[in-house]
């Protein structure tokens, strides 16, 4: 008998690949990657987006996080 696979969907004690994993299956058209590297050091990657498209997704973004609308 095969098991069926249950998708939990996001959680705050996603790993890295999780995460990652989970928004490529949304098929994200652009992306804005933040992140803390071994060392404890931020780091910012785009697929390419402009300067001022990644400033107001920022902004969008702190405004989820402050309002606590962020997916968990």
């Amino acid at each position: 008998m095969a098991a069926e696979v249950i998708e939990l969907g996001a959680h705050e004690r996603m790993s890295v690949a999780e995460a990652l994993g989970l928004t490529l299956r949304e098929s994200p058209s652009e992306v804005l990657i933040i992140f803390v590297d071994a060392e404890g050091e931020l780091g910012i990657r785009s697929s390419g987006m402009a300067r001022k498209d990644a400033l107001w997704n920022l902004e969008v973004a702190k405004s989820m996080v402050l309002e606590g609308s962020l997916d968990d």
